[in-house]
């Protein structure tokens, strides 16, 4: 089992936070499998903009959390941060992000990076995932170890993926 490192944030959670860190865990690897498994599967032709690859996204998560939220404002005291999806009565957080091409992956990360602070102390989990079209992701391990070395509760998906040219 991964433990979290006793950063002072994970010491000042609760004792109920605390114990839900954990049980969340296996709920939180189906979740993570699922959408790098099976969401190139579920979009059967390259995603237009990045709300119909939310759209995708919601529909496989409601497998797993049909009281799933989307699009949250959540006030943290830097300003108002909108997030993606909101699942587990709260507790968990996901930004996804379509990167049809190179040049935005930069922009990508910048905003990932910039949301982390806010992001890590308003939920117990936070998921960010990038959807890669093609080659538009090349580094996609380097990237992953880099966001979560930003924060215990931090995992970060990158799913590429090819569509055939027409």
């Amino acid at each position: 089992m991964d433990y979290p490192k006793l950063t002072p944030k994970v010491r000042n959670i609760s004792f109920k936070e605390f114990t839900r860190f954990f049980a969340e865990k296996p709920k939180l690897d189906k979740l993570s499998k699922m959408l790098e498994s099976d969401l190139p599967e579920y979009l059967k032709k390259l995603p237009q903009d990045e709300e119909e690859l939310k759209d995708a996204v919601y529909d496989l998560c409601r497998q797993l959390d049909p009281s799933i939220t989307r699009e949250q404002l959540r006030e943290y005291y830097l300003g108002v941060y909108k997030i993606d999806f909101v699942l587990w009565d709260g507790s968990v957080g996901l930004e996804v992000k379509l990167i049809k091409h190179k040049s935005q992956l930069q922009k990508a990360l910048t905003e990932v990076v910039s949301h982390i602070p806010a992001f890590s102390n308003m939920f117990l989990h936070v998921i960010f995932l990038f959807y890669g079209i093609d080659e538009a992701i090349d580094n996609a391990d380097e990237i992953k170890k880099s966001i979560e070395a930003k924060g215990d509760n931090i995992t970060m998906l990158v799913v590429k993926h090819q569509f055939p040219k027409a």
